[in-house]
């Protein structure tokens, strides 16, 4: 896997480090909401809601606290249970949320040495039940987006219906 953001999260942390801005959960949020939509931050969400644990106790944070757990911990699914939990997400906050998913899948095949991901593996972990033509396709988005943005390498295979990690 080809993540390294610990660079462009940095301005992000340092935004945090300034009592000014943690003061004011208006400005948390949309600090928050830019880090979460970045398209070069995939991990260390929990290092941003590190330097938020002294407003752990407010309940205004708790929304935020929730999103950055998540994001850090969570799944596509979880944030399907119960929305209300979390911030409003948009499409963007939402697809990354999705490939974070199968970014969990694709280290649960390695760690089990297994060299491809069945696409019904990889829809149910995206909360897809049925295996059709639309689930797969969307599936295959999520995996192609994946892709493109250096998350995790391999192919996709239409005829044998799998993932090849490569």
């Amino acid at each position: 896997l080809l993540l390294t953001t610990d660079t462009t999260l940095q301005p992000f942390l340092d935004m945090l480090d300034d009592s000014s801005t943690t003061s004011n959960v208006s400005t948390v949020r949309a600090v928050i909401l830019k880090v979460l939509s970045h398209p070069e931050i995939y991990n260390g969400f929990d290092q941003v809601a590190a330097k938020l644990q002294a407003k752990s106790g407010d309940a205004a944070y708790a929304g935020i606290l929730k999103t950055l757990e998540l994001f850090s911990y969570g799944s596509i699914g979880d944030y399907q249970q119960n929305t209300g939990l979390y911030l409003p997400l948009n499409e963007a906050h939402l697809t990354k949320l999705r490939q974070l998913t199968v970014l969990t899948r694709v280290q649960q095949a390695c760690i089990q040495g297994q060299s491809s991901i069945p696409y019904a593996a990889l829809a149910q972990a995206l909360g897809e039940t049925a295996s059709n033509d639309t689930v797969n396709r969307s599936m295959e988005l999520v995996m192609i987006s994946g892709l493109y943005a250096r998350i995790w390498n391999g192919r996709l295979c239409q005829k044998s219906q799998t993932f090849c990690l490569g």
